[in-house]
C-alpha cells in the first residue's frame, strides 16, 4: 500500500527540489517538469455481463492523469500514471466489453491542469454505472479532493481539486431507454445542473465498497499536472486554443490568464490584454507582504481540532494518545 505521506508530501517536494537543482545546468533544464500526482481510480467487483465473478481497477482512470508542464512546453493531457509513465489507458469501448460498466461521458476535466506560462496537462473525468448486471460493487481511492498535490514550478500554479459525486436512485437508465434525458457532458455539469434526477451525494474521493444498482452513478476525476512559470507570460493565443479544445474555461482565461478577447470569435485584443496584465502586476505588488508580517500572522493559525486527532499536540506534534498495537 502506498503511504499517504509519500504521495502528499515526499513525492511533490522531492520533485521541486530536483527541479531547482537542475535548473542552473542548461543541458539538464529540459528534464524539469512541474508536479504530477496520480492514484485516483474506481474499484469494481461483482458479477459481470457474462455471468462471471470479477474484481478489478478501472485502468482507464488510473492511466490518464495530466503531466506537469516543463520549461519549454505544456504538460501532456490525460497521458500517464505517475509511477508507471509507460502505462496505457484502453479505449472506453474496450473497457465496456471487459467490465460491467457503462460510461456516461469520458472527457478532459476542464481547468484541471495548473495554470502557468506553460500549462499543466489536463486530466480526465468520467461517470460510470453498472450495465447488464443486477448490481455492482463500487469503491474508489484517490487524493486531491481538497488540497492540490501537483505543485507548480517557478511561479506556475498547482492543479485543481474536485470531489466525488454519487447519484442514487437515478432516472438515468430509464431516461436513456426512452430517449427523454439530456446526459451531462462532464462532472461539473452533472453536479451543478442535475439534469439526471436522483439522490446526490458529494464526498471525498476515497469511499468504501458499496453496492450500486441499475442506473446509480459514481463519478471520478483524474487530475492535471502543475504549471510552469508566470500565467501572465502565457501566449494569449495558446489560451484561446485551450478554450477551443475544452481544456480551459472562459472564467480561467479572463480571471487567471487575464486575456481580453471576443467570446464568440475568440479573437484576442492584444492591447487590452497587455493592459489587464499590467494592472494585475500592480495588484500583486499591493497584495505582497513582508515576510515578518506573514510569519507573525501565520504563527497564530491552528488547524481545527478534528484535523489534529492523529497529529498530536500543535505545533510540536508531540504524542497525545498512546498508540496501541494489536
Amino acid at each position: 500500500m502506498i503511504s499517504p505521506a509519500y504521495l502528499t508530501c515526499i513525492f511533490p517536494l522531492v520533485t521541486q527540489c530536483y527541479n531547482k537543482m537542475m535548473y542552473p545546468i542548461e543541458e539538464d533544464r529540459k528534464w524539469i517538469m512541474a508536479g504530477t500526482v496520480a492514484f485516483n481510480t474506481i474499484i469494481f467487483a461483482g458479477v459481470n455481463q457474462y455471468g462471471q465473478m470479477v474484481a478489478d481497477l478501472h485502468i482507464g482512470a488510473l492511466n490518464e492523469f495530466g503531466g506537469g508542464a516543463s520549461y519549454s512546453h505544456d504538460g501532456v493531457n490525460a497521458g500517464l500514471f505517475t509511477h508507471c509513465p509507460w502505462g496505457k489507458a484502453p479505449e472506453i469501448e474496450d473497457m465496456e466489453v471487459i467490465s460491467p460498466l457503462l460510461h456516461l461521458y469520458w472527457t478532459h476535466l476542464k481547468d484541471s491542469g495548473g495554470p502557468g506560462c506553460y500549462r499543466g496537462g489536463c486530466g480526465m473525468n468520467t461517470a460510470v454505472m453498472g450495465h447488464h448486471t443486477p448490481w455492482i460493487g463500487l469503491s474508489s481511492v484517490g487524493f486531491c479532493c481538497r488540497v492540490p498535490l501537483a505543485l507548480g514550478t517557478f511561479g506556475g500554479y498547482p492543479n485543481s481539486t474536485a470531489p466525488l459525486t454519487t447519484v442514487r436512485k437515478s432516472d438515468a437508465r430509464d431516461g436513456m431507454k426512452s430517449g427523454d434525458i439530456v446526459l451531462p457532458r462532464d462532472s461539473y455539469e452533472l453536479t451543478s445542473e442535475r439534469t439526471i434526477k436522483g439522490e446526490y451525494s458529494i464526498s471525498q474521493l476515497s469511499r468504501p465498497m458499496a453496492p450500486f444498482f441499475p442506473g446509480e452513478i459514481m463519478t471520478l476525476p483524474s487530475f492535471g499536472g502543475g504549471g510552469y512559470g508566470d500565467v501572465l507570460e502565457r501566449e494569449p493565443q495558446a489560451v484561446m486554443n485551450d478554450i477551443k479544445d475544452q481544456i480551459v474555461s472562459h472564467w480561467a482565461a479572463q480571471n487567471v490568464y487575464k486575456v481580453a478577447y471576443d467570446s464568440d470569435s475568440l479573437e484576442v485584443d492584444y492591447n487590452k490584454t497587455e493592459e489587464l496584465r499590467r494592472q494585475e502586476r500592480e495588484e500583486r505588488k499591493k497584495r505582497g507582504r513582508k515576510y515578518q508580517e506573514f510569519e507573525t500572522e501565520w504563527l497564530t493559525k491552528k488547524p481545527p481540532e478534528e484535523a489534529l486527532t492523529f497529529y498530536g499536540s500543535w505545533p510540536d506534534a508531540e504524542m497525545v494518545t498512546p498508540i496501541i498495537r494489536v
